[in-house]
C-alpha cells in the first residue's frame, strides 16, 4: 500500500553548498517490450578483445584506501569519470576520465562517512546547464542521503588547470522511504520516458524480500528561486511483484538497454551466479510492461563460473550487451542481442578477454570513453592495478 505522503513530493530536504557544479547530458541506454528469448550458437570472433594499461595511476588508489568505485560523466565532456570512495571513513578521490587528474576528497569526508551504497545518474534537467550526471549516496540502515553535482572544469591561463568542487543536497529522497534496511541495493536508469521527465529515476531492492521502490526526482536546480535540490518523487511501490525477484533467487542486479528499440527507457537484469537463472523486467511509464523469465539459458551462465556482471554497448550497434567474468580466475563470457524487439536472441563468446590479462579484479564497471561503444574497466582496490577492456569488433583485414 503506498503511504499519502509516498505519493507526495520529497520535500524534507536540507541543503548543504560544497563548492561549484558542473553538469552534462548523460547517454542513455533504450529498452524494451515483451519478449521472449533464446541463446543463438556462439558466434566467430571478428577479433580477440583488447586489454589496455593503466587508466588511473595505481599509486591514487591502492593500498585498500578505497573500496568503491561509481563511474559516470560528472563533467560534462562525454567520457565517464571515476569516483573512488571508502564507505567507513569517507574519504574519497574524483578522476577525470579525460586527462587523467586526481581531486582528492572533493566531497568532505565528513559528510559521507558511514554510507555504503551508492549510484550516478541523470537525476535533474537542468535546462541551460548542459545536464549531467549526479551521485547519489545512501545508508539502507538510516535511510539518509545525498545527491552531489560534482565539477571537474579546466581554467587556461597560459597552462591547464583543474578545479574541483562538490555541491550537495541532503536527503532530497525522504529517509522515511529508504531506511531500516528494508532495501539493500540501489541502481540508477530510465524507467520512465514520460515526455519532460526523461531524467534517471533509483530502483531500490531487497534481494531477500523482494521489496522494490522507484523513486525519481523533480525540480530543476536552475528553476528554484532558492537554488533549490532535486527532490524526490515515489513513482511506484513494488512495481515489480516481490514474489518474482524475492528469497535471493536473484543476487546480482544490473541495468541498461538489451533490445535497443526506440523506447527512451532502461531494463533491469536479475541474475544468480549458481543457479544461472535470470529475468529481465521491462518498463514503460515506470510500470513494468513484462518480466521474461530466463532470457538468457541458464546454463550459460550457472556453476558460479562467473561472478560478475555488467551493461553496456560495447560494440557500438546502439543496444546493451552483457559481459560476465570470474573476478579470481578471469574466465568471461560476452553475450550480444543479435535481433530487435520483441524477440531477444542472444549469441555468446567465451573467453574473449585472455582469462590471464582480466582476472584478480574484484570490481569491473561499464565505463564510456568514447562516442563510439562502451568499454569494461577492471580495478584491484588493493594493488591499484586497473585495466580498460575494448570489446569493440573489429572487421578482418
Amino acid at each position: 500500500m503506498v503511504i499519502e505522503w509516498l505519493k507526495l513530493l520529497f520535500r524534507n530536504m536540507q541543503t548543504q553548498t560544497l563548492g561549484r557544479a558542473a553538469v552534462r547530458r548523460r547517454r542513455h541506454y533504450r529498452s524494451t517490450a515483451p519478449c521472449a528469448a533464446e541463446v543463438l550458437e556462439p558466434r566467430v570472433l571478428l577479433s580477440a578483445a583488447s586489454v589496455s594499461g593503466t587508466v588511473v595511476s595505481e599509486s591514487a588508489v591502492n593500498d585498500g584506501s578505497y573500496e568503491s568505485l561509481v563511474t559516470g560523466d560528472y563533467n560534462a565532456d562525454g567520457i565517464d569519470d571515476f569516483f573512488f570512495w571508502n564507505p567507513e571513513t569517507g574519504f574519497n578521490r574524483l578522476v577525470d576520465g579525460q586527462s587523467g587528474e586526481v581531486m582528492t576528497n572533493i566531497v568532505a569526508p565528513g559528510a559521507i562517512d558511514e554510507y555504503s551504497e551508492a549510484a550516478a545518474g541523470q537525476f535533474t534537467d537542468r535546462e541551460g546547464l548542459n545536464p549531467g550526471e549526479e551521485l547519489f549516496i545512501w545508508d539502507p540502515a538510516t535511510g539518509q542521503n545525498w545527491v552531489f553535482t560534482l565539477s571537474v572544469s579546466p581554467e587556461t591561463d597560459g597552462e591547464a588547470i583543474y578545479y574541483a568542487s562538490a555541491l550537495g543536497f541532503e536527503n532530497s529522497v525522504v529517509m522515511q522511504a529508504v531506511n531500516g534496511n528494508d532495501f539493500s541495493d540501489v541502481v540508477a536508469g530510465r524507467f520512465r520516458g514520460v515526455q519532460g521527465e526523461a531524467e534517471d529515476d533509483l530502483f531500490f531492492w531487497n534481494p531477500q524480500t523482494g521489496q522494490n521502490r522507484i523513486v525519481g526526482f523533480t525540480r530543476s536546480f536552475n528553476n528554484d528561486p532558492d537554488f533549490g535540490g532535486p527532490a524526490g518523487i515515489l513513482i511506484s511501490d513494488d512495481p515489480l511483484p516481490r514474489a518474482a525477484i524475492n528469497g535471493t533467487d536473484y543476487t546480482e542486479l544490473a541495468v541498461g538497454d538489451v533490445d535497443g528499440n526506440t523506447r527512451e527507457m532502461d531494463e533491469l537484469f536479475f541474475w544468480n551466479p549458481g543457479t544461472g537463472r535470470n529475468r529481465l523486467a521491462s518498463f514503460i511509464e515506470g510500470e513494468v510492461s513484462s518480466i521474461a523469465d530466463n532470457p538468457i539459458a541458464p546454463e550459460v551462465g550457472n556453476g558460479n563460473a562467473y561472478n560478475r556482471v555488467v551493461i553496456g554497448d560495447f560494440d557500438g550497434d546502439g543496444d546493451g550487451d552483457l559481459y560476465f567474468q570470474d573476478s579470481v580466475t578471469g574466465n568471461n563470457r560476452f553475450l550480444t542481442n543479435e535481433s530487435v524487439d520483441p524477440d531477444l536472441m542472444f549469441s555468446f563468446e567465451t573467453n574473449v578477454a585472455a582469462p590471464g590479462a582480466v582476472n584478480g579484479f574484484p570490481l569491473i564497471r561499464s565505463v564510456n570513453r568514447d562516442t563510439i561503444a562502451d568499454d569494461v574497466y577492471l580495478w584491484d582496490p588493493i594493488s591499484g592495478t586497473n585495466r580498460l577492456l575494448d570489446l569493440m569488433p573489429v572487421d578482418p583485414l
